[in-house]
């Protein structure tokens, strides 16, 4: 009785162990192409963890699912991620550190700008990496200071009833910078209302009653 209770036992360890051991593809399960491109893994990839494995085969698939113009990006970037210099890359380490930590709604709104700059023609993308690659640190950084602004402010606009998009943004556009400093200061700690009521107010104020009233903020 013992010995059976004992088989029972062993039979349900090797199957909970069979189990565990294909959680995750087993080398021979990978296709051809997948292989090829997980070459240098090949000896080391049953001492890889699931987690390892999970995101290697799925960045594989991606490169798979590619198209040749969207390879031939991807290997440029890489290319001249390589050609860096030791303190640029551990920069560019850091800075899409920084990213990973952003505010989810932070994140989603460079991910829309991403993709609106892959949509560009390869030679248009090509020419703006460029010129940005060209610009002193302390410019580049007031660019994309500049860029979140922008997004920024599409962002809040397209909250509003499309008749009042534009006269939103001419309204902004009048004021001096200062002014809209102070509003965006103002506007800080407010709620998403409390700002979307407050455009609302001083789209309905003259050029006159709205610059008394943001000298007043």
């Amino acid at each position: 009785m013992k010995m059976k209770f004992y088989n029972y036992k062993l039979a349900i360890i090797l199957s909970l162990c069979s189990l565990s051991a294909f959680s995750q593809p087993q080398w021979k399960e990978l296709s051809d192409e997948q292989q090829k491109l997980l070459l240098p893994f090949e000896s080391s990839w049953n001492e890889l963890d699931d987690e390892t494995k999970k995101k290697l085969v799925a960045n594989t698939d991606k490169w798979i699912a590619m198209s040749p113009v969207e390879k031939k990006e991807s290997e440029q970037k890489l290319n001249r991620f390589k050609n860096l210099p030791p303190e640029e890359r551990e920069k560019l380490k850091k800075r899409m550190e920084r990213i990973k930590n952003l505010p989810p709604e932070q994140r989603q709104r460079l991910k829309q700008a991403h993709e609106k700059f892959k949509d560009l023609p390869p030679e248009r993308r090509e020419n703006l990496r460029n010129r940005f690659q060209q610009m002193p640190p302390e410019q580049r950084k007031k660019a994309f200071k500049r860029f979140q602004n922008q997004q920024q402010r599409k962002e809040f606009v397209n909250q509003f009833d499309i008749e009042k998009r534009k006269p939103i943004i001419e309204m902004m556009q009048s004021l001096q910078p200062e002014q809209r400093k102070k509003i965006r200061t103002h506007m800080k700690d407010m709620n998403p209302k409390q700002r979307h009521d407050l455009t609302l107010k001083l789209l309905e104020m003259n050029s006159d009653k709205r610059a008394k009233f943001v000298e007043g903020l």
